[in-house]
């Protein structure tokens, strides 16, 4: 059953970039935490693995969402990329600074003083409040933290369709590497593993 729905998430993770719209979709882990709560910070970030992504966005597909809850403190979130415009983490930053606006436009509305301490590096930002505000704060705001999804080498050798020769010769990579990358007995390098999501994300948008 999980194989079934891993093979149909990743049916609509190409069919999302594929999509004749201006824009091409991927996926990004939104942490949130409460306001006036630094330390949460220093918490390891919880990792979830591909096929709970996959599960999520299968969920998402099917009741046409575009947020999807993985816990208390995590949502997987639709990306909307404007293409041949913005790489992927381009529009993780312009999501996280759209989220920024609206979560001061929120607090306005509150009637509620917020400040944001905006991580750019990390893509997080923080909230403190005075301590009046706080529980009004706490039930309708809080920080947020933005991680691009990067599915293992298999799944995005998935999306492509490509065997492994195939998907070796068109990025040149080592049969070799491919093979230690989808067992999980090597981890690529993170630029490398980024470099090569955004070539298969590029060539299957232009269907190639």
């Amino acid at each position: 059953m999980a194989k079934r729905k891993g093979i149909n998430a990743i049916s609509v993770i190409a069919n999302g970039i594929k999509k004749d719209t201006p824009y091409i979709c991927w996926y990004v882990v939104v942490r949130r935490f409460p306001v006036n709560r630094f330390k949460t910070l220093d918490e390891p970030q919880k990792i979830f693995d591909d096929e709970q992504i996959l599960k999520a966005v299968e969920e998402m597909n099917t009741l046409s969402k575009e947020v999807y809850l993985l816990d208390e403190d995590y949502s997987l979130c639709l990306l909307k990329i404007n293409d041949n415009k913005e790489s992927l983490l381009d529009s993780v930053r312009r999501l996280y600074e759209k989220q920024i606006l609206i979560t001061k436009e929120k607090a306005k509305e509150e009637g509620i003083e917020v400040k944001v301490h905006s991580n750019k590096k990390n893509l997080q930002f923080e909230l403190t409040v005075s301590q009046k505000d706080e529980k009004r704060a706490t039930a309708c705001l809080c920080g947020m933290q933005f991680t691009l999804w990067m599915p293992n080498v298999r799944i995005l050798r998935a999306i492509t369709g490509l065997t492994q020769t195939e998907f070796g010769n068109r990025y040149m990579v080592p049969m070799r590497s491919i093979q230690n990358w989808e067992l999980g007995d090597r981890k690529s390098p993170n630029y490398v593993h980024y470099l090569l999501m955004t070539n298969v994300v590029a060539d299957v948008a232009r269907k190639c």
